[in-house]
């Protein structure tokens, strides 16, 4: 299953929220994500509280953006960036495919 990185920031309404009345976030978006067919590997927060850091493995992008974007709908976060991520393993495949490439750069 593809496995993605997401990088959000918390609405200073949400940080208000969470201030009011701390919880853990991951309790509450696991079963979400389980619903929809993927998970939640780990959900990191910045020692300030403010950036959120997932790792999911979601099945369908369609699905992922469905989730950021109702999130973002909530206004629990200012911003949301979601990158697909590889192994480092898989990442040799990339670097040995992308020397076959005759690929020019421009030039001025």
């Amino acid at each position: 299953m593809p496995k993605y990185l997401s990088h959000s920031t918390y609405s200073p309404e949400a940080i208000a929220g969470l201030v009011e009345n701390p919880q853990n976030r991951a309790e509450v978006t696991r079963p979400i994500l389980q619903a929809l067919g993927a998970s939640l590997e780990q959900l990191y927060i910045d020692v300030g509280g403010t950036e959120i850091y997932a790792v999911l493995d979601v099945p369908d992008p369609t699905i992922l953006g469905a989730i950021s974007t109702a999130m973002y709908a909530a206004g629990s976060f200012s911003s949301i960036k979601i990158s697909q991520v590889i192994t480092a393993e898989d990442s040799v495949d990339v670097f040995k495919k992308a020397g076959e490439i005759a690929y020019t750069p421009p030039s001025g």
